[in-house]
């Protein structure tokens, strides 16, 4: 991880966390990623750019899918079949 302040803080913009505060955001998130209930049913594939190479995910063709972790800090392009809000934690 890069550092964002000492040991025992991060530095997100001007908010100072703990690691159990940083833990549990990112848990929180992950579970948002893996279970993304706001657009359920509405996206047609998921994209990101990961060393170079464009990767994807199709929620009808798993099989055919390279990727299929989301990361925070990662940039995605998010195909959806109609005007969405995802709310994220």
């Amino acid at each position: 991880m890069v550092n964002h302040g000492s040991v025992d803080k991060f530095h997100i913009g001007s908010e100072i966390i703990s690691p159990d505060e940083l833990g549990s955001w990112l848990d929180s998130l992950e579970g948002s990623l893996n279970s993304p209930a706001s657009i359920a049913g509405k996206y047609i594939s998921v994209w990101a750019y990961i060393n170079g190479q464009w990767k994807s995910y199709d929620p009808d063709q798993p099989f055919f899918s390279d990727w299929t972790t989301m990361t925070p800090g990662g940039g995605y392009w998010i195909k959806t079949s109609e005007a969405c809000t995802w709310s994220l934690p």
